[in-house]
């Protein structure tokens, strides 16, 4: 009888043999163990998750390791897979994440969109049997971080497509059958509330248990066993508090994204949205928001692009369907957004930019009526923002009054000339209209100086990001030689 230890490639093997599998795609940490050899399967991908490496000699190792055998291209963040697997899907997806909330939780709403009908999702350290080391930041050792509060909320609306398996730091198990993945990642729940309820929790059986269902002809059996989820307790968080790798993120610099939709029943609400955290930091960030299952048609969808004052280039804006087909897209003009409130939509070097000073900028999306009226379970409305820093806000900001200045300018100057009628105000002296004529010159040179300033600020903004881009890669070239003459001198 074998006593080899049960891992996580086991139980992926396990289902590849049962069902006949033939793709597989791997979404790893990139200093991380992978099993990806071990994997029995005709056709196989990788995919590394960027991250903020933990440089001890262990996984510096390791990443000089991994850089050898995989070219860089295999680095693909969450909100970029869609794109770099475009026209693809896989029987099965083994996901091992950086441990860390939301980004956990927004990969379980996008890696299923990857898979066929019916195929698996299997996901790393969801069962976690000491606290010390399901820790918010990467420490040092073993370290699971806060994956299984991800699969917990995920189970709690998937409750008969989903259970883990406890071996190996427990390996959960999602089946792609009618998902729900539109439910709201804002809730949290503690340590101790999973550790006293595994089984409601997270669906945890023994592996024993797992092959004994694996015996059934239907997948569905696997799940058919579990205890319902509908009371359990998770407290609504914001994460925009909360800590990452390469440091705190500091609720100043983040804001969300929120789309809300209306039916002719019922208006917009908190309850019919979704949210979508964006950090104001100049870079292009990937939005999407997933619809749940939803009670009538939609006839309306708003985007409230911040919930703060704030700048942001709108790049991209479209609908797909649940199999990712498309159904709409925004061609980049301003007409698309009608009954805009609290917001200015300024053309800029060709780009269209959203202005706000407000808590609550929003816009209803042009989408005939038919299309939106077709919308359901996991459709998806999914963009590429460019929030802007303070600087570039502020002055974005001046340049949408500086316009609204020289449009009312230009209006009360038509207005007042002789021989303009109809006229709303008494025609003004030739003196007077002199005046305003200097102080609308004014206003358009000081309009074309924050144009100008725009574009400067645009530019720098790229520079840096290509600089900080070089200075990353310039570290990890540096670290990778160091080391590697290190270790040469150790043999």
């Amino acid at each position: 009888m074998s006593t080899e230890k049960i891992s996580k490639f086991h139980i992926v093997n396990d289902l590849i043999r049962r069902y006949g599998f033939t793709s597989y795609l791997e979404y790893n940490k990139y200093d991380g163990v992978n099993y990806f050899d071990e994997i029995e399967c005709p056709e196989k991908e990788i995919a590394f998750i960027p991250e903020y490496s933990y440089l001890d000699a262990t996984t510096t190792s390791q990443l000089i390791k991994i850089a050898a055998k995989y070219a860089a291209n295999k680095i693909v963040a969450v909100e970029e897979l869609l794109d770099a697997f475009a026209g693809r899907k896989f029987d099965i997806i083994f996901f091992d994440p950086i441990h860390q909330r939301p980004g956990v939780d927004q990969a379980l709403q996008v890696l299923p969109l990857l898979l066929n009908e019916g195929g698996f999702l299997l996901v790393h350290d969801c069962n976690p049997e000491d606290e010390n080391i399901t820790s918010r930041i990467r420490t040092k050792g073993e370290w699971v971080g806060e994956t299984y509060k991800a699969f917990a909320l995920f189970h709690k609306y998937n409750p008969q497509r989903s259970l883990t398996v406890s071996e190996d730091y427990g390996v959960g198990l999602i089946l792609n059958v009618d998902l729900n993945l539109g439910y709201d990642i804002g809730y949290d729940v503690e340590y101790a509330q999973v550790a006293a309820d595994r089984a409601t929790y997270l669906g945890l059986c023994t592996y024993s248990d797992f092959r004994a269902r694996l015996e059934l002809d239907d997948p569905l059996a696997l799940f058919a066993e579990l205890p319902p989820t509908a009371g359990l307790a998770f407290l609504a968080t914001d994460f925009a508090a909360a800590p990452t790798i390469g440091g705190p993120v500091g609720t100043e610099d983040t804001a969300h994204s929120q789309l809300f939709w209306a039916t002719q029943e019922s208006p917009y609400s908190e309850a019919q949205s979704q949210k979508c955290l964006i950090r104001l930091n100049g870079q292009p960030q990937r939005i999407r928001f997933v619809f749940p299952e939803l009670s009538a048609p939609v006839s309306k969808l708003r985007f409230d692009f911040a919930n703060k004052p704030a700048s942001a280039r709108l790049v991209s804006l479209s609908l797909f369907d649940a199999r990712r087909q498309l159904a709409w897209q925004w061609r980049g003009g301003a007409d698309a957004f009608r009954k805009r409130s609290e917001i200015t939509v300024q053309h800029v070097n060709d780009e269209l930019l959203l202005v706000s000073d407000s808590l609550d900028p929003n816009f209803e999306l042009d989408i005939p009526l038919d299309c939106l009226e077709r919308i359901d379970l996991n459709w998806y409305l999914e963009g590429t923002l460019v929030p802007h820093l303070g600087a570039m806000h502020a002055t974005l900001r001046q340049l949408a009054q500086a316009e609204l200045r020289i449009l009312a300018l230009e209006t009360a100057l038509q207005e007042a000339s002789p021989g303009a009628l109809p006229r709303s105000t008494p025609a003004l002296a030739p003196g007077q209209l002199y005046k305003l004529e200097v102080e609308l010159s004014a206003a358009l040179h000081g309009m074309l100086e924050l144009r100008s300033a725009v574009s400067e600020l645009n530019e720098k903004n790229v520079r840096l990001v290509n600089l900080l881009s070089q200075h990353d890669q310039l570290l990890g070239r540096l670290t990778a030689t160091r080391l590697g003459r290190w270790l040469v001198r150790q043999r």
